[in-house]
């Protein structure tokens, strides 16, 4: 369920993802069930400890419509 690639900060997705939870009023355990992984597992993926695997990615966006490519982009920092 996790790739590889450790990141230090959230993605970009990271951060629309739990923009779009908060919008929708759930949970990020509620977003868990919907992209039918363990809670956990998308608490280190908004966390930026992990990045999901395309699979993963893929159903983020199917749901919530969030590019899955966001995923791969590292969230730029304020100067």
């Amino acid at each position: 369920m996790f790739a590889a690639m450790q990141s230090k900060s959230p993605s970009e997705g990271a951060l629309q993802l739990v923009a779009v939870i908060s919008a929708k009023g759930i949970t990020r355990a509620e977003a868990a069930k919907l992209i039918n992984v363990d809670r956990s597992c998308l608490y280190r993926w908004l966390s930026g400890e992990r990045m999901p695997q395309i699979e993963f990615a893929s159903r983020i966006e199917k749901v919530f419509s969030i590019p899955s490519r966001l995923w791969a982009v590292e969230r730029k920092e304020a100067a």
